[in-house]
């Protein structure tokens, strides 16, 4: 039965697996009668899907609250804090944010929809920590562009590094059963997903807390028997990266020749410290097999610096195999000082300039790896997925390779008639800027 209308807008903020959640309650939402506004001065109810992973990310969703409580004084009902900084921070946001009204967890559609009615009836709502409960993620409202997708095998982590506060919010591993992921991919398909993204905090744990599903290899085997252009395989552990995988990626023509492998750092005292649970060697190793045995292969990786105990010695050392490793991407971040992880009590801590400069360092070093990478792809004809028109030159057209993710990578810059948006096109690369391309469609 529906109920009367209302409208509300929904403001995602964090990471793709927070854009799922967003994607599945809206689903349910708009199942159940209600209107979404995109802007948020149309709408009567306004969510805020929060990110509180880091501090960075938790002042973000803070302002963002703030800013948009003031379209109160404009007719707004009421805005609701959702979400991973909820979650993390409970009630004590309450305080923080008085002109919040309602606080929820890890969104379900249920309990925004109890929220969003206590608003309407002139009721605030403050958060209460409940079980976790599984739902499928099938009849998402995608907010994505419709040619690519997010697919989320796992939820929550195991390994427990010394810096994350995802088991803190998202809890322990959860392995989503085979046959959903399945039927979710074939739904996203058939909405018009030419490609689809592998994500979890920890993907290659897939199954691990299940006995008797197969893992993560099966898995890409039976997802590229469907009809999809690409899969591209994110959010990879070092240390349950295994050869079957490899293989697997080898082989299957549908996986994309890039892998995501967050490795942190080098040195066996810091990964120690961030109970990574594999040292320098095992890295190295499997860096050296995935590249004998994937030819083309892109890697992209992120590192930590800052990390309490960091010495300059430490520091050297990643620096000096980040040189030597050559990864085609990454991403470098400052040690965020984290309230209820074990590195927050660890002694050393780096100070914050020092840390800054340590980031620098890194990122001068890689950018000129990066353009290197680039340059090598001039004069070849690369498949690009074309996304739509420049944000910066109407007179071209945006497009990615295979070795480019959805937003986290570079672009390519199209020249040529007939391009469409959303389309698999082939493009001979032309130059090169740091970490992007241009190119010409070739007809």
């Amino acid at each position: 039965m529906k109920h009367e209308q209302h409208t509300l807008c929904w403001v995602s903020l964090g990471c793709p697996k927070n854009l799922i959640d967003t994607e599945r309650v809206l689903g349910r939402l708009v199942e159940r009668g209600w209107l979404i506004c995109e802007r948020p001065e149309e709408a009567e109810i306004i969510v805020v899907n929060t990110c509180g992973f880091i501090q960075d990310a938790a002042t973000e969703s803070k302002r963002v609250l703030a800013e948009l409580a003031e379209l109160k004084k404009n007719g707004c009902t009421g805005v609701i804090a959702a979400g991973c900084l909820v979650e993390r921070l409970g009630n004590s946001l309450s305080a923080e944010l008085p002109e919040i009204d309602a606080f929820v967890g890890i969104p379900t559609a249920d309990d925004i929809e109890a929220a969003c009615r206590d608003l309407l009836r002139g009721r605030g709502r403050l958060f209460t920590r409940k079980p976790r409960v599984y739902e499928k993620d099938t009849s998402r409202l995608r907010i994505t562009p419709r040619h690519y997708a997010y697919l989320q095998v796992t939820d929550g982590c195991n390994n427990r590094c010394s810096y994350c506060v995802i088991p803190l919010i998202r809890g322990a591993l959860r392995s989503k059963p085979f046959d959903d992921v399945i039927e979710e991919a074939r739904e996203l398909i058939a909405d018009g997903a030419l490609e689809l993204n592998v994500i979890g905090q920890d993907t290659t744990s897939y199954g691990a807390d299940a006995p008797g599903t197969p893992g993560l290899a099966t898995l890409l085997r039976t997802l590229g028997e469907l009809d999809v252009h690409w899969l591209r395989l994110l959010y990879t552990h070092p240390a349950h990266f295994t050869d079957d995988l490899i293989d697997e990626v080898a082989a299957n023509d549908k996986i994309l020749k890039y892998i995501d492998l967050p490795i942190q750092h080098i040195n066996d005292d810091i990964l120690r410290r961030m109970n990574r649970r594999e040292g320098r060697e095992h890295v190295e190793r499997l860096i050296d097999r995935i590249r004998e045995r994937i030819p083309g292969v892109v890697i992209r990786t992120s590192v930590i610096v800052g990390l309490p105990g960091e010495t300059e010695a430490a520091f050297d050392e990643l620096v000096e195999f980040i040189e030597k490793a050559r990864f085609e991407r990454l991403g470098a971040f400052t040690y965020s000082h984290e309230d209820g992880v074990p590195a927050y009590d660890f002694p050393d801590q780096v100070p914050e300039h020092v840390k800054d400069a340590r980031l620098d360092i890194i990122m001068r070093r890689q950018r000129k790896i990066a353009a290197e990478f680039a340059h090598s792809m001039i004069g070849r004809t690369l498949e690009v997925i074309v996304e739509g028109k420049s944000k910066t030159n109407r007179r071209l057209w945006e497009g990615r390779t295979w070795a480019d993710a959805p937003d986290v990578d570079g672009i390519v810059l199209l020249s040529g008639k007939n391009i469409k948006p959303g389309t698999f096109a082939q493009a001979r690369i032309t130059g090169s800027r740091d970490y992007d391309l241009t190119g010409e469609i070739v007809e």
